[in-house]
């Protein structure tokens, strides 16, 4: 990290262009103390939202002269998650997995956009936001933001459509009104489909936002309000509507079977976040599931799983490195697969990692390892895994010698 923002600094000074952002950009300096979470979200925050009008059009963000804003803004962000290392609370098993990708995928970005590759550099900052979701959905909504000013600088007009802004929103925590806004965004794609249908009647027309929507309306009623039967009667009205695509209202219909399944179940009427409550709905549930490979389609939402792995959440935000952790990990990394087709970004095998190495004596963590070495195994070349790189072979080997 201090590599990359010391190579970021030394291009901006010896370039003619980017030396613009030499004002606005200081070169990194090592961290002494700990910053208030504030403090670091407050820089994260900042910066993002400079970068707002350059995310919803891909001409500025190509623009060679908007290039030293767009510059600075990205070794702002890289300087402040480099901050967020000695922070305590970031480093807490609810938030550690996500700050190291996100610390990763912002270093990675910054390169591309240094490398002249723009267009890669653009599409994953546009992803950022799935990563900010991620972690911010280990907050309540009702954690007050330190700087609630800034968020009235940017309404749904500074976004390129509702649908970028609702993920905005969900960033924020706002989850009623990004539900409006996914509510919103889905009617007018929705409109749209079936006007192309009246036009064009023997072509199928599938927008992958508008599935993308629907899904983000089920996992915020679901995981984030934990009350699945919030999103039932907007599906089902959407259900019948005569724009929706044919899979998608077969798979409305498969979330509407599981939510009532789910309802007609006495457990789910107890969503406390406590450890005898969550350890009941892991043995009682999700195991049960999990032995009869139930989650082991990852292409398809699994409710209960959803559920649950919400409850979860909220119990590690108040509860850090209490007894059951290693478990509770690795149960939300199984619900982490399943949301890394939704959110871009797969923080699973970091939850798995944590499970590994800050719990390496409790039984959970030999059952992390297993699940991580399958994942890294399937990832490459399927089943066979005879691709795997030298260096993730080398950790594999490292982090069985914790556990074994």
């Amino acid at each position: 990290m201090k590599y990359l923002l010391f190579l970021s600094w030394l291009l901006i000074i010896t370039n003619p262009t980017l030396a613009q952002t030499k004002k606005a950009v200081k070169p990194v300096k090592a961290v002494t103390k700990e910053l208030p979470t504030r403090y670091i979200m407050r820089d994260v925050l900042n910066s993002f939202n400079r970068l707002i009008p350059y995310m919803a059009s891909e001409f500025k963000f190509r623009d060679p002269s908007n290039e030293p804003k767009i510059m600075a803004n990205l070794i702002n962000l890289n300087q402040a998650f480099h901050y967020a290392h000695e922070n305590k609370k970031l480093n807490s098993p609810s938030f550690s997995p996500t700050l190291q990708v996100m610390q990763k995928h912002m270093s990675e970005t910054t390169s591309s956009f240094l490398g002249r590759h723009k267009i890669f550099a653009y599409n994953r900052l546009k992803s950022t936001v799935s990563l900010c979701i991620s972690c911010h959905s280990h907050l309540p909504e009702s954690h007050v933001m330190s700087i609630p000013s800034l968020m009235t600088r940017y309404d749904s007009h500074k976004f390129k459509n509702k649908y970028e802004y609702a993920n905005f929103l969900l960033v924020l925590r706002k989850y009623k009104k990004a539900l409006r806004y996914f509510e919103f965004d889905i009617n007018d794609r929705l409109d749209k489909a079936s006007k192309m249908s009246s036009a064009f009647p023997k072509t199928s027309f599938i927008d992958p936002t508008l599935s993308s929507a629907l899904k983000k309306i089920l996992i915020i009623n679901t995981k984030y309000f934990g009350n699945p039967n919030g999103a039932t009667s907007f599906l089902k009205r959407v259900s019948r509507h005569n724009g929706l695509p044919k899979i998608l209202r077969e798979q409305i219909g498969n979330w509407l079977r599981q939510i009532k399944v789910l309802g007609s179940e006495k457990w789910s009427k107890n969503n406390k976040n406590s450890p005898l409550n969550i350890d009941q709905m892991i043995s009682k549930v999700l195991i049960p599931i999990e032995k009869e490979g139930g989650l082991n389609n990852y292409e398809e939402l699994n409710i209960k799983l959803l559920f649950v792995s919400g409850i979860i959440s909220r119990y590690l935000e108040g509860n850090k490195n209490k007894t059951g952790t290693a478990a509770y990990l690795y149960w939300l990394s199984k619900g982490e697969r399943q949301l890394a087709r939704h959110y871009l970004f797969n923080i699973a095998d970091v939850y798995l990692k944590d499970c590994i190495t800050k719990f390496s004596k409790d039984p959970y963590a030999k059952k992390c390892f297993k699940e991580y070495e399958e994942n890294l195994i399937f990832g490459y070349s399927g089943s066979a895994g005879t691709n795997i790189p030298e260096e993730e072979k080398k950790e594999l080997e490292r982090l069985k010698k914790i556990v074994f």
